[in-house]
């Protein structure tokens, strides 16, 4: 998103395109759909606690270090086929 942004400032600072067609060309509906996924949609769970229930339910198993990894990696790879990437792998770090 930012380099779509560096480019069209850009294009109007070079002239290829008036303020007014850059305005234009600003769609809301996608804007308004990416920012829900990127803030809205990781939010919630960590709000109400998912990502912490997660971590201790992880920590809790009664695995050796491979197969805690191996579980680690089946329960990120799930939550990142629903939420955003980002959120899912920073999720069980206190400073997240």
């Amino acid at each position: 998103m930012g380099v779509a942004l560096l480019g069209a400032i850009v294009l109007v600072a070079t002239g290829a395109v008036t303020e007014q067609e850059a305005r234009a060309a600003i769609h809301m509906p996608t804007l308004t759909l990416v920012f829900y996924f990127l803030t809205v949609v990781p939010t919630q769970p960590r709000m109400g606690g998912f990502y912490d229930w997660a971590a201790r339910w992880l920590g809790a198993l009664p695995l050796r270090l491979p197969a805690l990894l191996g579980a680690f990696v089946a329960v990120t790879t799930g939550l990142a086929a629903v939420v955003g990437n980002d959120t899912v792998c920073l999720w069980p770090w206190p400073w997240c």
